[in-house]
């Protein structure tokens, strides 16, 4: 794949080097690249997994960096939480009780470097219920350019049952956040886990 080839600017050998005007709007990097850049640049922890060995291998150098056992991650959903081998958080009742919350997105948003997320992700939490560590389980087919896009995949994929707690789910980013004279952000510190 060439994720890696633009992540690290490596050019394509094949590829001859075209002259490109000052005049000439700048090319838009592809969408992947957009999202990692955004996502990365706002404090997020982006691990980009091409197996099953390599996925399982990551999630436990996540709980390791941050001394956590499985018992301090928050699951909502049986089959992630199976599929992960933790144990299934059905009740939520307190964030303090977790150090982390495992979950999927229903969308990656390369503009924002964000996720979009609804309650077949959180359930009806408020973010800000949410513990401050969240690890997000996603695939490339997931990106999307904006929130229009990732609203419009959102509608066709629930044709006539718009789920209800719709919500973008953004990385905390330390330097503006303590800059910031709003408090309680929403703004989570994020691992993402992205599988080809």
């Amino acid at each position: 794949m060439n994720l890696w080839r633009n992540l690290l600017g490596k050019k394509d050998p094949q590829k001859k080097e075209e002259a490109q005007s000052p005049f000439l709007p700048k090319q838009k990097d592809p969408i992947e690249i957009e999202f990692v850049k955004n996502f990365t640049r706002h404090g997020g922890r982006f691990i980009f997994v091409e197996s099953q060995e390599m996925l399982f291998n990551s999630f436990e150098n996540i709980l390791k960096e941050n001394t956590w056992e499985p018992k301090h991650i928050c699951c909502l959903h049986k089959d992630l939480a199976q599929y992960f081998n933790i144990s299934t958080s059905e009740e939520f009742t307190n964030r303090q009780q977790y150090s982390a919350l495992l979950t999927t997105c229903e969308s990656l948003i390369a503009n924002k470097g964000g996720f979009l997320v609804c309650q077949h992700q959180i359930k009806n939490i408020k973010l800000k219920e949410l513990p401050e560590y969240i690890i997000v389980f996603a695939t490339l087919n997931q990106l999307t350019s904006d929130v229009s896009e990732a609203m419009s995949i959102l509608k066709q994929k629930y044709d006539g049952a718009l789920p209800t707690n719709i919500t973008n789910l953004s990385v905390k980013n330390e330097t503006k956040d303590k800059q910031s004279l709003t408090q309680g952000s929403n703004a989570k510190n994020i691992y993402l886990l992205l599988q080809e």
